[in-house]
């Protein structure tokens, strides 16, 4: 995807056509895994369909909620899913910038709904021994070892206790 071109020293409209002997672009690659796309023109190949193209999700989104205007004057794009938080940024009408995080709506729900629920046990932990808690991630149901370190970051044995919980992190 082209975000700049110049032609002979000239900054040009991203147009095909220009003629030149000199010419300097900044483009943005955007991949994906190739079995993906084939496995999907297998499928529509299978129903008598061909597909026109592929699009990337942002592109898509950005295409839908943001007006020219916006793009050309430069504007920020967050797509919080369920699973990943796709952040775009767009200046002159094209795509600057494009991250995926790892991180999404549900984590961000299930951060806010912990407290709410009253579920406080590290809280709760951190009130009754001023030092720093070590815990691990686990499955429901299964047992929580807690080791409580001082301030030398050093386990303190005779502080360590098991509690069994249904919460996850």
């Amino acid at each position: 995807m082209p975000k700049y071109f110049e032609v002979d020293g000239k900054e040009m409209d991203l147009k095909p056509g220009a003629i030149g002997s000199h010419i300097k672009a900044e483009i943005n690659v955007i991949t994906c895994r190739t079995q993906i796309t084939k496995n999907i023109n297998l499928l529509l190949g299978r129903a008598g369909k061909k597909l026109a193209g592929f699009i990337c999700t942002p592109l898509a989104a950005s295409g839908i909620t943001l007006t020219e205007e916006e793009k050309r004057l430069g504007c920020v794009l967050v797509d919080f899913g369920a699973d990943i938080t796709t952040v775009s940024i767009y200046k002159n009408n094209h795509l600057q910038y494009l991250n995926v995080i790892p991180m999404g709506s549900r984590n961000i729900t299930r951060d806010l709904v912990l407290p709410v629920k009253g579920w406080n046990f590290y809280d709760t932990i951190s009130l009754k021994w001023d030092h720093q808690i070590v815990a691990t991630r686990r499955k429901p149901g299964s047992r929580l070892n807690i080791a409580i370190a001082d301030e030398n970051d050093e386990e303190k044995p005779d502080n360590i206790e098991t509690m069994t919980s249904g919460k996850t992190n």
